[in-house]
């Protein structure tokens, strides 16, 4: 049997250039599923600073025990 399992995908947190971090959530037709997008380069902070995870938790009005992250390596997300 396959379970499904929704999440409510409030926000994405990337490193990087915020233009060139934007062109890529617009080309991938995804930025509608998110509330909020914060990229390093726009905010000033990047992963792995938790300050960056407060900041976003703030913006989307969530709880950090009602938060998951999911990253792609190891060292970005430590």
């Amino acid at each position: 049997m396959i379970q499904a399992v929704l999440f409510d995908l409030d926000g994405i947190i990337s490193n990087g250039f915020g233009r060139f971090q934007m062109n890529n959530v617009h080309g991938l037709g995804i930025g509608h599923y998110f509330d909020g997008i914060l990229i390093s380069e726009t905010e000033g902070i990047r992963k792995s600073d938790t300050e960056i995870f407060q900041k976003a938790l703030q913006r989307l009005g969530g709880r950090p025990h009602e938060a998951i992250f999911v990253g792609d390596s190891v060292p970005s997300s430590q």
